[in-house]
């Protein structure tokens, strides 16, 4: 706000903005990451600070190799 204005980019995933079979608790979480950063966009509007998020797909880690175990 002292700068006059700034960004915050916030980092949720494909599962902020629709639903995904067995990973409720992870979807919750990316879409409670979607609400705080629209809460805070229209908080930090007047500061000229915009808030965004971005939701990458399908990124090959550890975790999500072992969640082939979890729809068996």
């Amino acid at each position: 706000m002292a700068a006059g204005g700034g960004s915050i980019i916030c980092t949720s995933s494909t599962a902020g903005i629709k639903g995904l079979p067995f990973l409720a608790p992870y979807v919750a979480a990316k879409h409670g990451v979607v609400g705080i950063s629209r809460s805070l966009a229209n908080e930090l509007a007047k500061h000229h600070i915009r808030v965004n998020t971005v939701h990458p797909d399908g990124v090959d880690t550890r975790w999500w190799k072992g969640s082939a175990a979890w729809t068996r």
